[in-house]
């Protein structure tokens, strides 16, 4: 699975520190020498039309995901990087036969991934590493 190969490959979450700068910059501390940004992973909850939800305060949340997604798309243009937009609850069967592997086998390497980062490991941050494994097989 080239786990070596996970570490900066493709990844771009916006933390807050990166929160008001613009891609390129938010985006620096994710590259090294030994490693370029290649592409970027979007995980999204739902792909609904927010024009299709009918109850005001929801359609508002479905909006500014879309928001966010577009404005994320424009930057990875602008910076010549590749986007592509990923249904969370598809990810994990996605990238499993992406990969060549089973959902299991990639949710235990995952796992262990997230043992070697330490700290807590969420969801976002596993969904994000299936999203830069999944980008790097394809």
């Amino acid at each position: 699975m080239g786990g070596a190969r996970l570490g900066l490959a493709l990844v771009l979450a916006v933390p807050a520190r990166a929160a008001g700068q613009t891609a390129p910059d938010g985006a620096a501390w994710l590259v090294s020498d030994s490693a370029r940004l290649c592409g970027i992973g979007i995980v999204i909850a739902s792909a609904t039309d927010p024009d299709r939800i009918t109850n005001p305060h929801i359609r508002a949340h479905a909006s500014e995901g879309r928001l966010f997604r577009t404005v994320v798309e424009q930057a990875a243009a602008h910076c010549d990087l590749g986007s592509r937009m990923l249904l969370e609850r598809e990810l994990l069967a996605g990238a499993a036969e992406a990969l060549g592997t089973s959902p299991a086998d990639l949710r235990r390497a995952v796992t262990v991934l997230g043992r070697s980062l330490g700290g807590p490991w969420r969801a976002d941050g596993k969904a994000a590493a299936l999203a830069a494994w999944l980008l790097l097989g394809s």
